[in-house]
């Protein structure tokens, strides 16, 4: 027994949580007993003592070791048949989903939907409760409140606002998660050599008209302060208008020395452009890029080059970024050359699944800058107010600016102050003690410059330069996307 019991220690011993799933699925519905002892029980067997995910799923362990150890069944019971009935209350019974914390209840939409199922279900003749006496069963929205005494919390529900942060789930979510858990060990692993960046646009920014200010859309949390007399705080809700602004945002990542660690810290910046004229595209993001890592914070050392020769981007599935696309595609090599690159890494979150991006993080930062606020653009002169007058559509805007010489300049120079007034807005947040920095978005001839890529070698007036720019830009025009198989 001494010898058995030592090669017994010595043996590895193997397991996962497929076989651990399939032993619990298969005997759940024979044996009358919890999970957790079904978990215990295949432990015993196998030998094999798995690590908990958590400390609330370590302290269920060694609480369920500590009954079984005593021997006394009457110590494990489940709390919900002792509710005076012997089966389960299934009136209000909340779908139980044990992956998540969201609760669905398809049941009810209202009280008064409740008494009328309810009233389906009981024989004819049974008294029916009023709506109130049925409100007053529920659970108190506020405990500490005086009305909370006329509650009963006979049903341990309570009414509430649904919170929209429901995850989308995506067959190819788990792939992108490791993809992304890949690309943070990389960084790491050469972090002396690499820049890690997060990319995404906020929405759009709403811009009244001249004299009409419409809200930005955030509402605070807490009350602004206003003087006690004087004008009130007041903007429209929405109109018909055609100005907007759009933030994109840059998110220069620490990189930490653990890819375990968190990777929310660096430097926020932030371009604002005028969504009319200058909207987002994948050129124009690279051109932006390109400025940025230049002229910004040290990042180029002869602001030409990048100082490190490994660039990696993480955006999300947008159109901008999508990484299949052409276009995309264009920017990415236009990144490459300009930044005199060794290598460059673009990876993509999985569908619906932006929420993972640390960018998109940030974007709670910026809506502290926008809330209580109202914009609107300055007036233009008389006859471009005319062109403009009758126009609905952000196309019919442009097409008229191409008739019309001189138009896009004055709209543009109506968006300046507003686009001043949220840049200035924006550089007083900071992130984790970094001041964010706000940019002004490019102009068509600063985008062009850039995507003159021979020009480094054959000059910005040679003819080959020229004529290499208006293939790439030619190209970029036509180009549709290319969806790739995965």
């Amino acid at each position: 027994m001494r010898v058995i019991s030592e090669i017994s220690d010595s043996l590895q011993k193997f397991s996962c949580r497929a076989l651990r799933k399939e032993f619990i699925e298969k005997y759940v519905n024979f044996v009358k007993c919890p999970k957790p002892i079904l978990r215990h029980m295949y432990f015993s067997l196998t030998g094999y003592e798995d690590s908990a995910n958590c400390t609330m799923e370590q302290e269920i362990y060694e609480r369920i070791s500590k009954i079984i150890s005593a021997d006394d069944t009457q110590l494990l019971l489940d709390l919900r048949a002792t509710d005076g009935s012997d089966s389960y209350y299934d009136i209000l019974q909340v779908n139980e989903r044990r992956k998540s914390e969201e609760m669905y209840m398809p049941l009810a939409i209202s009280i008064e939907t409740l008494k009328n199922e309810i009233a389906k279900r009981v024989p004819d003749g049974t008294p029916i409760p009023s709506n109130e006496t049925i409100r007053l069963q529920f659970s108190p929205r506020n405990p500490f409140h005086n009305t909370a005494l006329k509650y009963t919390g006979k049903f341990n529900v309570k009414f509430r606002v649904q919170t929209r942060q429901a995850r989308v789930s995506h067959p190819d979510s788990h792939y992108a998660a490791k993809y992304f858990m890949y690309l943070k060990e990389f960084c790491v692993k050469f972090r002396e050599n690499s820049m890690f960046l997060c990319m995404d646009d906020k929405a759009i920014i709403p811009v009244g008209e001249p004299g009409i200010p419409i809200s930005t859309g955030v509402r605070g949390h807490n009350k602004v302060l206003a003087p006690t007399e004087g004008p009130l705080l007041v903007a429209t809700d929405h109109d018909f208008h055609l100005g907007g602004l759009v933030p994109s945002v840059v998110f220069v990542t620490d990189i930490p020395e653990d890819p375990k660690d968190s990777f929310f810290s660096g430097n926020m910046h932030v371009r604002t452009k005028d969504k009319v004229f200058s909207p987002s595209s994948p050129l124009r993001h690279g051109a932006e890029l390109i400025k940025l890592l230049r002229h910004t914070n040290n990042y180029s050392e002869d602001e030409a080059n990048l100082s490190v020769p490994i660039l990696c981007l993480y955006t999300d599935g947008g159109p901008d970024h999508r990484v299949t696309y052409e276009t995309v595609k264009l920017s990415l090599a236009l990144l490459f050359m300009q930044l005199d690159l060794d290598m460059i890494i673009a990876l993509r979150t999985a569908p619906s699944h932006s929420w993972t991006n640390p960018a998109e993080r940030c974007m709670s930062i910026l809506n502290l800058a926008l809330q209580h606020v109202a914009l609107d653009r300055d007036e233009m002169e008389s006859k471009y107010k005319k062109m403009t007058k009758n126009l609905s559509t952000l196309s019919s805007v442009r097409n008229q600016a191409k008739l019309k010489t001189g138009l896009k300049e004055a709209f543009e120079k109506s968006m300046e102050s507003v686009v001043d007034t949220v840049n200035e807005r924006f550089s007083q947040m900071t992130l984790k003690g970094n001041k964010i920095m706000a940019h002004k978005g490019l102009s068509d001839e600063e985008v062009l410059a850039f995507l003159d890529i021979t020009a480094i070698g054959h000059g910005a007036d040679s003819p080959v330069a020229t004529l290499n720019t208006k293939r790439l830009l030619r190209k970029a025009r036509r180009v549709k996307p290319l969806l790739l198989p995965d």
